[in-house]
């Protein structure tokens, strides 16, 4: 008996410390996954798996705020997408920094990716392409690709950190860099957007593709299931954690 007390009560604390940091946090509305990164790869807050379910060569060194994820080499990074994350609409925010410039490669990367089915059904990414360009892909469930893209060659230099985000709802995918939109409007881009539907299999922060790496940190990872607004974004660039 008093061992199922002793332990009642470390879940109570547990609890107690979690609620009282999402108290500190003015945009923890609709927060289905937070992970600050700082000596840990769990997920601090998540409605579904805390723990990586690859965690694969990482390394903690120096991030934006304490300590954030070496993404280099063969390192990978993936979590559940079971009720974490909403595939149909939501945000993605993170702080990210290269360790050489973003553009000029003879590859793109890929900064997120969630995918229920294949890479090219149901899944969505945020890649920076070979001529510095953020792109958000979206594969509906038919498979049918949508884009939606920022202006090329934007000035991204190695080792600064920018935070990214990206909301996306049908009809709508906006990418921010440092508080501000980039994206393009839907002249330059598909103007009909259909998310696609189900259950993510993984999120993925910082993979490779097609032999392309990161070669860089990530930190203050964070997947809402809500569209945060243009004011909203501006102040989780703004947000510094614990003050």
């Amino acid at each position: 008996m008093r061992k199922t007390v002793k332990i009642g009560a470390m879940f109570l604390v547990a609890g107690m410390i979690s609620v009282s940091a999402l108290a500190q946090d003015p945009l923890a509305n609709g927060l289905t996954f937070y992970a600050p990164l700082d000596g840990s790869a769990d997920a601090t807050l998540a409605v579904g798996s805390k723990t990586p379910a690859v965690n694969k060569e990482t390394k903690f060194v120096e991030g934006k705020f304490g300590q954030g994820v070496e993404l280099k080499d063969k390192a990978q990074l993936y979590y559940s997408g079971d009720m974490n994350f909403n595939i149909s609409e939501g945000t993605v925010a993170f702080w990210v920094k290269r360790y050489e410039k973003w553009s000029g490669g003879k590859k793109s990367y890929i900064l997120f990716k969630s995918a229920v089915a294949n890479w090219n059904k149901s899944s969505l990414y945020l890649t920076v392409t070979e001529w510095g360009q953020l792109r958000a892909w979206v594969f509906p469930d038919d498979g049918k690709q949508s884009m939606i893209m920022s202006p090329n060659g934007i000035p991204y230099v190695g080792n600064e950190w920018y935070h990214m985000a990206m909301t996306y709802k049908d009809g709508s995918v906006k990418i921010y860099v440092n508080g501000a939109e980039i994206s393009y409007g839907a002249e330059k881009s598909d103007p009909m957007i259909v998310m696609p539907t189900g259950i993510p299999k993984h999120i993925q922060f910082g993979c490779d593709y097609d032999g392309a790496k990161l070669n860089g940190v990530m930190d203050e990872l964070r997947i809402y299931k809500r569209v945060l607004s243009a004011d909203e974004i501006k102040k989780l660039y703004e947000f510094v954690p614990g003050k």
